[in-house]
């Protein structure tokens, strides 16, 4: 026991000091980024993850859910170096379709520019192939110091980029790209020199390429939709609104897409690894004892977490943001709800992902990004003037309620309706507190200290009433 509270608390301390780096970034970019810049980052942002999602991520998947079986049996290195070249890959062609686009007249992005989205490509998913990995071996605290050298050797050398060469998307994007090489090499040397694989062990059979593209290609096939829901609507909102209001919308809702991601990676990397470990060669009960257990703690979790958002948004975002974007906090309100189906969605889709059916899962992404794409374009060229977010909210909403659908065609999937009420509750008088605090809107130590006194409100709940979902 004592080594999983060490671990946990490891995980937890080394997300925290992530948030605050995290979090500090978005300050920097929002305050030297000229609007059309940062809303070009966005732009590029959605462009690379298309390029991730689609063909990176299925494959991913499969590697992440295989990690432990290679490890025991030798051959997780062996593997490593195969995805790797299967990255590298992905990102020459990412840059010969973006050329190709760039000279057809479909998009109007320059060469540099399209050089550093293959850049991301290859260096952000190796970085996040190998340091998880790290992880799931039961390697917390190099987990742990290697995603902390990439958040900060990213932000450093975008800084340093913008203030002695340009205050431009390039610097701030090469930057990243700069910080997560770096890392990925330090880790790969680390791995090298401090994990020693067992070489006696009998060595699993050869991968069943069938199997891998029974796994994969669904994945794909429903991470192209997800791409769109996520970030993919961003050409569209380019195209219609501008660079400059991409911005002001990509602003408003990093500030909760960072802070749930960040939770959600947290409690993916404390549970994720133990729930893959006890599914391993059980029955189908069994396995769905697994997946109760996971869904009914951190489904709680999140609604508690998007309840006190709700409220404490509106004060958090004058520290997190240039106070130019200060009126954007609204569009952070209804992003918690985007980003809180989004989780829930995800929790759901694991069942698929365990149950090695993950053709199950393509459907409900389907129909809410065919949703969004349709009702964008509505509401662009019919001037319907409907509130962007909330067809975002409504989109992600319908693809949370097919896929609690779809899974429970797998396994019978337990709504945990009591965890969530007590979790929901704790949230309250943090929320009370900050209706009647009278903390103001702005960047001062007054506003600071109420807030914190809010967070420290809502986590005292949480504590208690976990602790008691625990002990019943």
């Amino acid at each position: 026991m004592k080594n999983v509270n060490r671990d946990f608390m490891a995980l937890l301390f080394g997300r925290l000091l992530q948030i605050v780096i995290t979090l500090f970034t978005l300050r920097v970019s929002t305050t030297i980024l000229p609007e059309e810049e940062l809303g070009t980052v966005y732009f590029v942002v959605a462009i690379q993850a298309f390029f991730v999602l689609s063909f990176i991520s299925p494959i991913g998947q499969y590697f992440t859910r295989q990690t432990n079986c290679w490890f025991v049996g030798g051959v997780l290195r062996k593997n490593l170096f195969k995805y790797s070249l299967y990255l590298l890959l992905i990102a020459v062609v990412a840059f010969l379709l973006l050329s190709l686009t760039r000279l057809l007249g479909i998009t109007d992005l320059s060469f540099d520019l399209i050089l550093i989205i293959s850049c991301l490509i290859f260096s952000q998913s190796a970085n996040q192939t190998i340091v998880p990995l790290f992880n799931m071996i039961e390697h917390r605290y190099a987990f742990v110091t290697f995603n902390l050298m990439t958040a900060l050797l990213s932000a450093i050398f975008s800084f340093l980029l913008l203030i002695y060469w340009s205050e431009t998307s390039k610097s701030w994007l090469l930057g990243i790209v700069l910080g997560n090489m770096t890392v990925t090499g330090i880790s790969v040397w680390w791995m090298k020199n401090n994990i020693h694989q067992n070489n006696n062990a009998r060595e699993p059979k050869n991968n069943n390429v069938s199997e891998v593209v029974s796994f994969a290609l669904p994945i794909a096939f429903s991470t192209f939709f997800m791409w769109f829901l996520a970030s993919g609507y961003r050409v569209l909102i380019e195209h219609a609104y501008g660079l400059a209001f991409l911005a002001t919308l990509g602003v408003g809702l990093a500030v909760s897409c960072q802070i749930f991601s960040i939770v959600e990676s947290l409690l993916m990397q404390y549970f994720v690894p133990a729930l893959y470990r006890n599914i391993g060669g059980v029955c189908k009960d069994t396995r769905l004892k697994f997946i109760n257990q996971y869904i009914s703690t951190v489904i709680p979790i999140y609604f508690s977490l998007a309840i006190f958002l709700t409220f404490a948004i509106e004060y958090i975002f004058p520290f997190l943001v240039a106070e130019k974007y200060y009126t954007s906090y609204m569009i952070a309100v209804y992003g918690v709800w985007v980003e809180l189906f989004r989780v829930l969605t995800n929790a759901f889709a694991i069942t698929g992902q365990i149950e090695k059916v993950t053709s199950r899962t393509v459907l409900p992404y389907i129909i809410g990004s065919t949703v969004l794409a349709s009702t964008l374009s509505l509401n662009y060229y019919l001037k319907l003037e409907i509130n962007v977010m909330f067809l975002l909210i409504a989109s992600n909403a319908l693809v949370l309620i097919y896929m609690v659908v779809k899974m429970n065609s797998l396994q019978r999937v337990s709504l945990p309706i009591k965890n969530i009420s007590i979790l929901g509750v704790s949230a309250i008088p943090a929320v009370f507190f900050l209706i009647w605090g009278n903390i103001t809107q702005e960047a001062s130590i007054n506003s600071l200290l109420l807030l914190c006194i809010g967070v420290v409100i809502y986590f005292l709940g949480f504590v208690f009433s976990f602790g008691k979902l625990k002990n019943d």
